[in-house]
């Protein structure tokens, strides 16, 4: 996991979009970073909220991240509830 500095968070919690980027860049703001750090990715952990729309994401090695594939998230979770697809995934 990112390590963080200052007032900077590795984990926060986000109302989905149903599109990649702009959770990440949510995600970003809502951690205290002006970008996603280098190397590092926005993983949706599998806690998606059907009430609030929410879902915790956590700031995590890239490369990791890839090598879990395919693995069960947030995203997924979503997907099956509402039936539809996420936008910029494979």
């Amino acid at each position: 996991m990112y390590q963080t500095t200052g007032k900077q968070k590795n984990i926060v919690k986000i109302k989905l979009t149903g599109i990649d980027g702009s959770d990440f860049k949510l995600a970003d703001k809502l951690a205290g970073l002006k970008k996603k750090p280098k190397g590092y990715t926005w993983h949706h952990l599998d806690d998606y909220d059907p009430i609030t729309g929410t879902c915790t994401v956590q700031l995590v090695d890239s490369g990791i991240h890839i090598a879990s594939l395919p693995h069960y998230g947030g995203v997924k979770v979503l997907e099956e509830f509402l039936n539809f697809k996420y936008l910029s995934r494979p």
